[in-house]
């Protein structure tokens, strides 16, 4: 009898050990609260159409027609469109949400190396092993915020890890470049201007993950840039800025507004923003860099949305004011979708205006 005591001693000793672990894990996370009621129709038409099964965020509505596979395009989720989720949930206020969805992120995103694939397709797999540094900053930022406004410090842990990736694998020479391929372990050798995300570097800085002094490089950059008239350069390429003669506005809206989390004012941007929406009230995707004039006749939400945001940061509430008049005008009322044509959408088009409109009329 005694030779089966001991081993039954050492079962209830391992077992009791492990029962008050998991007391204490469950003592140290913070309480889980449900997630909050989904009052907005664009809110409520991402998670009916944009989501895949396996609840990462679908690029379009319908599946894919692309046959390069390098693209996004179909029911492809990317990173960009997590990090944005994120951020609203944030904003929104929803602990239980934005738990729920950086699980996802952690399972289908999160590389080994710390950082995050920029694409994977609606079932999971990546594609690559490459990683997006403005949506590597985005996610960090997100989960700096969350860690201090749900009081749950394993968010910074997580940001702090992908922040101390960046570092290590999406600098080149002196200053950060677009991506990092953790298969060939390569680089790109340009950055784009518009990647450069002040806020999330200072959060990195303040928390340890990245070295003192980047956030002030990171501001001297943005302050420096050589624009031409009102446009800012696309590219940077060791030591080197190019423009493109078409300009896509949402880089320059992201750069205006980068610049100005910063501190930076952008005047001359400013300035032609008001010009180009003084005759119709409107903006369009693409202008001439020598002309100053549009090369398209459409229109974007989330070109609206984050000039929105860029003027609320520059103090111009009646400026946004109209154009987020505007942006409401291109939703659809039925579904709630923005930029909804044919029964398809761009996740971006639905993204960035929730966060225009958190800021307006928080929910």
């Amino acid at each position: 009898m005694r030779r089966f005591f001991i081993p039954i001693l050492l079962i209830l000793a391992l077992a009791s050990a492990w029962i008050w672990q998991q007391l204490q894990n469950q003592a140290s996370r913070p309480p889980a609260s449900p997630s909050l009621p989904v009052t907005n129709p664009t809110e409520r038409f991402i998670l009916q159409k944009l989501q895949n099964p396996n609840g990462t965020l679908a690029t379009y509505v319908k599946p894919r027609t692309e046959t390069d596979s390098d693209l996004a395009a179909g029911r492809d989720a990317l990173s960009e469109s997590s990090g944005l989720w994120l951020l609203y949930q944030l904003e929104k206020g929803d602990a239980a949400a934005f738990d729920q969805h950086w699980k996802i992120v952690q399972q289908y995103f999160l590389m080994k190396d710390g950082l995050l694939l920029w694409k994977v397709d609606q079932d999971g797999t990546p594609g690559t092993q490459v990683n997006a540094l403005i949506d590597d900053w985005r996610i960090a930022e997100a989960l700096y915020g969350a860690s201090v406004k749900f009081k749950n410090p394993a968010y910074k842990e997580d940001a702090n890890r992908i922040c101390r990736a960046v570092q290590r694998y999406n600098r080149a020479g002196s200053f950060y470049v677009d991506f990092y391929d953790s298969i060939s372990q390569t680089q790109e050798e340009s950055l784009t201007v518009s990647y450069i995300n002040p806020a999330a570097i200072r959060l990195a800085e303040d928390n340890g993950a990245i070295p003192g002094g980047s956030y002030q490089e990171a501001v001297d950059f943005l302050k420096n840039l050589p624009t031409r008239g009102w446009a800012f350069p696309i590219r940077y390429t060791k030591g080197s800025f190019s423009y493109d003669q078409d300009i896509n506005l949402i880089d320059q809206s992201y750069v205006a507004y980068h610049r100005i989390l910063a501190g930076i004012p952008s005047p001359e941007y400013l300035q032609f923003l008001k010009e180009k929406l003084q005759p119709n009230g409107r903006l369009y995707g693409h202008y001439a860099l020598g002309t100053g004039k549009p090369s398209v006749n459409y229109e974007s939400a989330a070109l609206y949305a984050l000039t929105i945001l860029f003027l609320l940061e520059s103090d111009e509430p009646d400026l946004a004011g109209k154009l987020y008049k505007r942006m409401q005008q291109l939703r659809d009322s039925q579904t709630g979708a923005y930029g909804y044509d044919n029964g398809n959408t761009h996740i971006f088009d639905n993204l960035l205006p929730l966060l225009a409109q958190q800021q307006i009329e928080p929910s």
